[in-house]
C-alpha cells in the first residue's frame, strides 16, 4: 500500500510540474570543471575520499547536477517552493561555506545546500528575491545496485 501511495504521489508531482512549468529553459548547465569545483567546495578536503575515489558516487553526483537539477525562470504566480534561504548549508565537510547573496544560475552550487537530492519525490526551491526556481527531479533506478545506499 505504501508503495502505491508513493507511486501516486510521484505521478501527481510529475503531472503538476509538467503542467505548471511546461517546457522551461534550464539555466543550470554545469561543465565538467564546474562540477569538480562544486564537489571540491562542498566536500573540501574530503572530496577524494567521499566522491572521486568512488566511481558510483561520482557518477550519481554528476547525474544529479547534469540531469536532475533544473534552474528556471517563471513569472507565474502560485508556484510553491521552499525558499532556498530556509535550507541549511551542507557544511559537514566545509565549515567555511557561505550562502549565495546574489543567485546566478550559471555558477550556483546546489551541493552547498542541504537539499533533499535523494528522495523518491521531486522538490522545488524558490531563489529568494528572484523569479528563479530550482527543481530537483526524483531519481530513478534500473536496478538496486545503482542505489547510492549500496556504495
Amino acid at each position: 500500500m505504501k508503495f502505491l501511495h508513493k507511486i501516486l504521489l510521484l505521478g501527481a508531482f510529475l503531472l503538476i510540474s509538467s503542467n505548471c512549468f511546461g517546457q522551461v529553459e534550464n539555466l543550470f548547465k554545469p561543465t565538467e570543471s564546474q562540477i569538480a569545483e562544486y564537489i571540491d567546495e562542498a566536500y573540501k578536503g574530503h572530496a577524494n575520499q567521499l566522491i572521486y575515489s568512488k566511481p558510483n558516487r561520482l557518477r550519481d553526483t554528476q547525474n544529479l547536477l547534469i540531469e536532475r537539477i533544473t534552474i528556471f525562470r517563471s513569472s507565474k504566480k502560485g508556484i510553491q517552493g521552499t525558499l532556498i534561504s530556509k535550507m541549511p548549508l551542507f557544511n559537514k565537510f566545509n565549515g567555511d561555506l557561505k550562502r549565495d547573496l546574489n543567485i546566478d544560475p550559471s555558477n550556483f552550487n546546489p551541493l552547498k545546500y542541504d537539499l533533499d537530492f535523494y528522495s523518491g519525490y521531486g522538490h522545488i526551491y524558490r531563489m529568494d528575491g528572484t523569479d528563479l526556481y530550482l527543481k530537483i527531479s526524483p531519481q530513478t533506478f534500473t536496478n538496486a545496485s545503482k542505489s547510492p545506499k549500496n556504495e
